[in-house]
C-alpha cells in the first residue's frame, strides 16, 4: 500500500525539532541573504514606509539598504522594541504559512489520510510559545523533553527530588485546550542510576493530564546491532532490564486510563505580545515562562493553554508549594524532603506504585506496601485481568533498582561516565518484602519470577497470609518482574 493509504501511518510530522525564530542563524551566507530578502519583502507588506525607514535608522544602515535580521538570539533582549516585534511577527507568519502549505500538500496533493503535526515544543531552556503559536492549526500539538539529557550533562540526580523540573511539569506547558496532545520523544536516559523512575511517573501523570499518547525514545540498539546484552546507547530501551518491564506496566496504567483524569483545569491565556515577550524571559523562569504560574500546578490539576492570541494571562495567587503535592483526584502524590528522599505514589484501583526512595518515606498504599533494603527503586503493581487489584486473579509486579553496564565507571564528582562498560548489563536487585493489602476472599497467593520473555524462571513462591494481607519475599531470584496469581 502507499503510505498515504496505509492506516499504520497514523501521524505525519512535518519537521522534527526544527523551527525558526528571532535570532536564527542561517547555515551559510547564501541562505542568510535569501532569508533577508524574504524578510524585506514581508516588511513591504506589513509595515509602512515610515516604519521601515525607522528600522533602517535603528540598524544604522543606508536609506535604501535591506533591513538586516538580528544575528544571535542574545541580541533580541537588547534590540529596540520596533525591531524585535517586527522580526517576531515575521518569523511567526513565515512558520505558519510554511506549516499550512505543507499540511495542504500532504493532505490534498498527496492524499494522505494521516493526522498531521508540525513540530514539537522541544527546547525548555527557552519559551516554546512562539512555536505553539505557529502550529496551533495542526491536528495535533506535540512536546519533547528529557530528564538530564546526556548531550548537556550527565549527573546521577533523581527526578523525584526535583518535581518542578520534572518531565511531567516541562511537558505540561505545551498542551492546548481542545487539541489532542502527544509526547513523541521522552526518556530518562541511561546511565542515570535513577532512570527507572521516568516511565511510571510519566505514565501516571500523563493519564492524569489527559494526554493522548506517549512515545518513549527509543526502542533501537544504535551502537551495537549484534544485540549484545548491555545498554549501548543513552536512549536505547530495548536492552534495559528495568525499562522494558516498566513499558508493560506503564502501558496498562496509561492506555486503560487507570489514573483518573484531573477533576479541574487551570488555563492560561496569552496575548500575541506576551508570546513574543516570553522569548526575552530568562531561563530561571523555566519551563512556563509565565509570571506567577506555580510549577506545582500540573501535579495537582490539569493545565492547558486556552489561547495564544487572547486576553493576557492573569496571576495565579498563592505560589508556595505544598508538600506533599497531591493530585485533585487523590490518586497521585509527590513527596519531597530535606533528606533528598523523594517519592511518587500511585494509588488507583487497578494500578499502584511506589517510585523513588521507598524506605526513606515509609508510605503504604491501599493494596501495596514494601519493606525493602534498597535506597532507591521502583515497585509497580498492576491488575492484568481488568479487575481491581482487590479482586484480581492475575497481577503483574515490576520491581527495579539502578542499572549499569559491567565495567561502567564514573569520575569522582559523579558528573561524567569515564567508562561506558559492556555486557552484561547489571541491575541492583530489589530485595525485601512486598505486602499485598486487602486482597478479597483469597485462599492462596503465588509469586512467579519471570524472565525477559515473560516465561517462568523457577517454581512459584507461596505468600504468607495475615488476614486480608499477604506477605511475599522478593529478590532471591535475579529478575525485575513477577507474575502474581491469586487463588479464590
Amino acid at each position: 500500500m502507499k503510505y498515504t493509504d496505509d492506516p499504520a501511518v497514523a501521524i505525519v510530522e512535518i519537521n522534527n525539532e526544527n523551527a525558526i525564530n528571532v535570532g536564527f542563524r542561517a547555515p551559510s551566507q547564501f541562505y542568510e541573504d535569501e532569508l533577508t530578502t524574504i524578510y524585506n519583502r514581508w516588511l513591504s507588506k506589513h509595515r509602512s514606509q515610515d516604519e521601515i525607514a525607522k528600522l533602517r535608522v535603528i540598524c544604522g544602515i543606508a536609506p535604501d539598504a535591506p533591513v538586516p535580521l538580528l544575528g544571535r538570539r542574545g541580541q533580541a533582549a537588547q534590540a529596540p522594541s520596533d525591531r524585535f516585534y517586527a522580526e517576531a511577527e515575521f518569523y511567526n507568519d513565515l512558520q505558519q504559512s510554511y506549516f499550512a502549505d505543507m499540511e495542504k500538500y500532504i493532505k490534498q496533493t498527496l492524499g494522505s489520510k494521516s493526522l498531521v503535526l508540525a513540530t514539537a515544543d522541544h527546547s525548555h531552556s527557552g519559551s516554546g510559545y512562539p512555536i505553539l503559536l505557529a502550529t496551533t492549526s495542526m491536528d495535533i500539538i506535540d512536546g519533547h523533553t528529557y530528564w538530564q539529557h546526556p548531550e548537556y550533562y550527565v549527573k546521577k540526580l533523581p527526578m523525584v527530588n526535583d518535581p518542578f523540573n520534572s518531565t511531567v511539569v516541562e511537558l505540561s506547558r505545551s498542551a492546548i485546550a481542545g487539541k489532542p496532545y502527544t509526547v513523541s520523544e521522552v526518556n530518562n536516559p541511561f546511565p542515570n542510576n535513577y532512570a527507572g523512575e521516568g516511565i511510571p511517573v510519566l505514565a501516571a501523570y500523563g493519564g492524569f493530564q489527559d494526554w493522548d499518547g506517549i512515545f518513549w525514545y527509543t526502542f533501537e540498539p544504535k551502537i551495537d546491532p549484534a544485540w549484545k546484552s548491555y545498554v549501548g546507547d543513552p536512549f536505547d530501551i530495548s536492552l534495559d532490564p528495568v525499562k522494558m518491564p516498566e513499558l508493560a506496566a506503564g502501558a496498562l496504567l496509561f492506555l486503560r486510563a487507570d489514573v483518573e483524569k484531573a477533576r479541574s483545569t487551570n488555563e492560561r491565556s496569552y496575548t500575541q505580545k506576551q508570546v513574543f515577550d516570553s522569548m526575552l524571559i530568562p531561563a530561571t523562569e523555566r519551563p512556563f515562562y509565565t509570571q506567577g504560574f506555580p510549577s506545582y500546578l500540573p501535579l495537582q490539576h490539569e493545565v492547558r493553554i486556552s489561547s495564544l492570541s487572547g486576553p493576557p494571562t492573569q496571576l495565579f495567587g498563592e505560589t508556595s508549594s505544598p508538600d506533599p503535592i497531591i493530585s485533585d483526584t487523590r490518586e497521585l502524590a509527590w513527596y519531597t524532603s530535606k533528606q533528598q528522599t523523594g517519592l511518587v505514589t500511585v494509588d488507583t484501583p487497578r494500578s499502584q506504585a511506589l517510585i523513588g526512595f521507598i524506605s526513606g518515606q515509609g508510605r503504604t498504599l491501599s493494596h501495596l506496601a514494601a519493606n525493602v533494603q534498597n535506597g532507591f527503586c521502583t515497585i509497580l503493581l498492576s491488575s492484568m485481568d481488568q479487575q481491581p487489584i482487590a479482586t484480581s486473579s492475575k497481577l503483574l509486579l515490576v520491581a527495579g533498582g539502578p542499572v549499569e553496564n559491567s565495567g561502567q565507571a564514573w569520575n569522582t564528582a559523579g558528573t561524567d561516565v569515564t567508562a561506558w562498560g559492556g555486557p552484561p548489563t547489571l541491575v541492583e536487585q530489589v530485595k525485601g518484602t512486598i505486602t499485598l493489602r486487602k486482597i478479597e476472599r483469597a485462599r492462596a497467593v503465588k509469586l512467579q519470577a519471570i524472565d525477559g520473555a515473560g516465561q517462568p524462571l523457577e517454581a512459584p513462591v507461596q505468600a504468607t497470609a495475615s488476614g486480608d494481607d499477604w506477605k511475599i519475599s522478593i529478590g532471591d531470584t535475579t529478575t525485575t518482574w513477577y507474575l502474581i496469581t491469586v487463588v479464590r
